[in-house]
């Protein structure tokens, strides 16, 4: 699954969503701004309908990509170019991005767009072509026509099951401090973690950790962020961290946003969307004003 989200701050417009070829009008928006969000599902075992649908009630406005949706930046033949959107989210791809959809995804985050980036373990290819997500992003952040590893940040190969509380202590982090609450847990049921390479962009950032890791090392990062230009990205190596449990009953599926973690998860996800869908000009003590307040 791939998953796209935007940003406007102009109007303020009915909430909306658009999963899996359903339209679902929500209450209006609870703050002044519109909040665009892309869904794209590409292949997977992993549904997202309720991150989706909180974004929504926060007050995002929400899309679909289908299948067949094209990633591009400056394109105006394209009505779901990610310079319509503020946060652009891909959940688990399994298909190598073109050498295009690379030069889009990196000058979107340069020119201000958020990226939030979700991985999977080792293996994980849903549709046996021989790249899972982990190789995948890999070869985005490397093998590109702009900058290799632009935001200082690798996958691992690995197939992680455990829990940790390794959560750096940070209190001005409104990723881990934000309006949904404190993070103090993130739970991995096959999953990844990542390595960071401050050399390539010194704006990386661990989060979380494993559990008996060094969380101010660059190494066995469960959750990071980066800047890049003027845009921001997230990652996180587990695809059951957003899976609300919800998709196909013959798939192996977890509640991980709503109940693993003790409900951190969705903590998690919604403090770093707000982050990423924020101005990189706003303090911390904007981005808790009261405007961008929750409402469900």
């Amino acid at each position: 699954m791939q998953t796209n989200l935007t940003l406007e701050q102009t109007q303020i417009v009915p909430s909306l969503l658009a999963e899996e070829n359903q339209i679902l009008k929500d209450s209006p928006l609870q703050t002044n701004q519109i909040l665009p969000a892309l869904l794209q599902k590409i292949f997977g075992q992993v549904e997202i309908s309720g991150w989706a649908i909180d974004l929504v009630k926060h007050g995002y406005f929400v899309e679909t990509l289908p299948y067949d949706g094209r990633i591009t930046y400056n394109d105006s033949t394209n009505p779901q170019d990610l310079s319509n959107y503020k946060v652009f989210i891909i959940c688990e791809p399994n298909s190598p991005f073109s050498s295009t959809e690379k030069s889009a995804l990196i000058n979107f985050v340069s020119n201000g767009g958020g990226l939030f980036m979700v991985a999977n373990h080792s293996g994980a290819d849903r549709n046996a072509d021989n790249w899972d997500a982990p190789q995948i992003y890999n070869d985005f952040f490397n093998n590109n026509s702009i900058k290799t590893n632009p935001f200082g940040i690798n996958f691992n190969y690995e197939n992680i099951t455990s829990k940790t509380a390794n959560v750096i202590n940070d209190s001005n982090n409104v990723i881990l401090n934000g309006p949904y609450g404190k993070v103090s847990q993130v739970d991995y049921y096959n999953g990844t973690t990542m390595v960071l390479d401050k050399s390539a962009n010194p704006n990386t950032k661990g989060l979380v950790y494993e559990s008996n890791a060094d969380n101010t090392s660059s190494n066995n990062v469960r959750f990071a962020t980066s800047i890049y230009g003027i845009g921001k990205v997230c990652a996180v190596g587990d695809s059951s961290v957003p899976d609300d449990g919800t998709g196909d009953p013959g798939d192996t599926l977890y509640n991980g946003y709503f109940f693993n973690a003790v409900g951190n998860h969705r903590i998690l996800l919604l403090n770093a969307v707000i982050w990423l869908a924020t101005s990189s000009g706003l303090a911390t003590d904007d981005i808790m004003k009261p405007e961008l307040s929750v409402n469900i």
